[in-house]
């Protein structure tokens, strides 16, 4: 697709071998499963850092009332679908 190229970078005395991806995206998506204390630890975590989430979980509760600009909750009944 226009647009997306993978390619790798040999390595040098002074860089270690790079592995380069492009993709459409602004960010990396970041898939995260499980809203309990653990995910959101890793949401707060994350939330810094330049990823698109997509947090998912089977319990609407579970999701905090407010969450970061780059953090989407998915409530899904089927969360590996």
């Amino acid at each position: 697709r226009a647009g997306l190229y993978a390619r790798l970078v040999p390595a040098t005395a002074h860089r270690p071998v790079v592995f380069l991806e492009r993709t459409n995206s602004r960010h990396p998506a970041l898939r995260l499963f499980g809203a309990g204390h653990v995910g959101r630890a890793i949401v707060n975590v994350f939330a810094d850092l330049p990823f698109d989430i997509v947090w998912i979980d089977e319990r609407p509760e579970a999701f905090p009332q407010s969450m970061p600009g780059n953090v989407v909750g998915r409530c899904t009944a089927t969360p590996l679908e």
